[in-house]
């Protein structure tokens, strides 16, 4: 799974209490996933990943932030990739028009 998000959230930005504990439960479902899990930025710079993503990829978090995910991708499967993110994310922006 690949996840774009803008920004990450500061404590600050979370404000509440609640919001805390959201975003911990989340973090918890995140990290915990079976499922390999990557954030991206919207240039598709890693921000984060899953343990899973970490296995599945064989690359430490550490090695992967603030790179650009397609060098997570064979170089003979990137071309593909390229268009998969960029359908996606066309489909994405369209959806988002009033």
């Amino acid at each position: 799974m690949l996840i774009s998000h803008p920004s990450r959230l500061s404590d600050e930005a979370l404000g509440s209490e609640t919001a805390r504990k959201h975003n911990d439960y989340f973090r918890r479902l995140f990290d915990e996933a079976p499922a390999a899990c990557v954030v991206t930025d919207f240039e598709c710079n890693v921000i984060d990943a899953n343990q899973a993503a970490e296995t599945m990829l064989r690359r430490p978090l550490a090695g992967m932030r603030d790179k650009p995910f397609q060098l997570m991708i064979a170089v003979s499967d990137r071309p593909n990739f390229r268009k998969i993110v960029s359908d996606l994310l066309k489909s994405v922006f369209e959806s988002s028009r009033p």
